[in-house]
């Protein structure tokens, strides 16, 4: 139900995870229908039915289906941009910064 994921309190917010401060830096922007949330690091709570999604920087991400990092999950790896065809899903509730290594 596309009520579900109203676009309209979508607020771009800071998230820091210190772990990667050193390794990495990027964000991922989900572009979704009527507006986009930047993501900064990880962000367990998330309401978005995207179309496409952008990562900027030298970070790995995973997109999940469900809070927490559960449900259906899928690799961002590193800079460039994803359509939600190529992702198979559209609606995102967790986005996590990960290790490029563990993806490897």
């Amino acid at each position: 139900d596309a009520s579900d994921y109203e676009t309209s309190d979508w607020k771009t917010s800071d998230w820091k995870a210190s772990v990667w401060e050193d390794q990495c830096g990027g964000t991922v922007t989900l572009y979704g229908y009527g507006g986009s949330k930047i993501v900064l690091a990880d962000d367990e709570n998330v309401r978005v039915r995207m179309s496409k999604v952008k990562v900027k920087g030298n970070c790995c991400f995973t997109l999940h289906s469900l809070k927490k990092g559960r449900g259906r999950t899928y690799y961002l790896l590193g800079s460039g941009e994803y359509s939600a065809e190529e992702i198979g899903w559209t609606k995102v509730r967790s986005v996590k910064r990960v290790e490029c290594d563990i993806l490897a």
